[in-house]
């Protein structure tokens, strides 16, 4: 029980942190981690869509790589095909490298 609160405490930090970068671009933005699973799931409702993107981000794991943080993970699952594609042509290594400011050492504690 103590790991869903604590999923459910990252979740909401990090959806806060990220969602004024996607404000231009979505109506709304929700990311949901599963420290247990490995598993974050982002749900994103771009402006002009009537329905919201799913994405799944399976296996992932915290890496600090040139002093940065990089999200890496085994899997992304997309609801939309072309978003996918997209996806694999800018992610080909399966990795997300963070902003800047992410705070590595506090971030590898909860996820």
């Amino acid at each position: 029980m103590f790991g869903a609160i604590k999923d459910m405490a990252v979740s909401s930090a990090i959806t806060k942190k990220l969602s004024p970068l996607f404000e231009g671009y979505c109506h709304s933005f929700k990311l949901t981690v599963n420290s247990s699973s490995k598993t974050m799931l982002v749900e994103a409702l771009p402006k002009g869509e009537n329905s919201p993107v799913q994405v799944e981000i399976v296996g992932y794991r915290l890496l600090q790589e040139n002093g940065r943080a990089v999200l890496a993970y085994d899997r992304l699952e997309v609801s939309r095909e072309w978003l996918k594609a997209l996806a694999s042509s800018f992610l080909p290594d399966n990795r997300i490298t963070l902003p800047e400011d992410t705070p590595y050492e506090l971030l590898k504690q909860y996820i």
